[in-house]
């Protein structure tokens, strides 16, 4: 087996963004997770490599990381969750969805008569 996975290490920072407003344990916001434990893990079949990293943001919350088999994308498995490995290219991906979801209540405003 060949996996391709990011090389993570314990106390390294990933930064986890946030666009979900509910039913997640981490709210609208970039959230910097340090790292504390890197596994594998192979079923017993041997028809499964798992990739798993855990770590803790600066609130508390633990954050489990994983990728399976192909380890094309890094995923905390909650909907609304993108995690990055660069502070600047989470800040960039944030930054453009408040614009974008600002822009849509701004006109949803307009459109009830109300204005600033």
């Amino acid at each position: 087996y060949t996996q391709y996975v990011p090389d993570l290490s314990e106390g390294d920072t990933v930064y986890v963004v946030s666009i979900a407003s509910h039913g997640t344990p981490l709210p609208i916001g970039l959230h910097p997770v340090k790292i504390h434990t890197v596994d594998w893990y192979v079923s017993f079949a041997g028809t499964v490599i798992e990739y798993r990293a855990e770590g803790t943001t600066d609130d508390g919350v633990e954050v489990m990381l994983r990728t399976v088999n192909d380890g094309m994308c890094v995923t905390t498995n909650w909907w609304g969750h993108t995690v990055f490995f660069d502070k600047q290219d989470a800040v960039k991906f944030l930054k453009g969805y408040l614009e974008e979801r600002l822009d849509k209540l701004e006109s949803q405003l307009k459109e009830l008569g109300w204005t600033k």
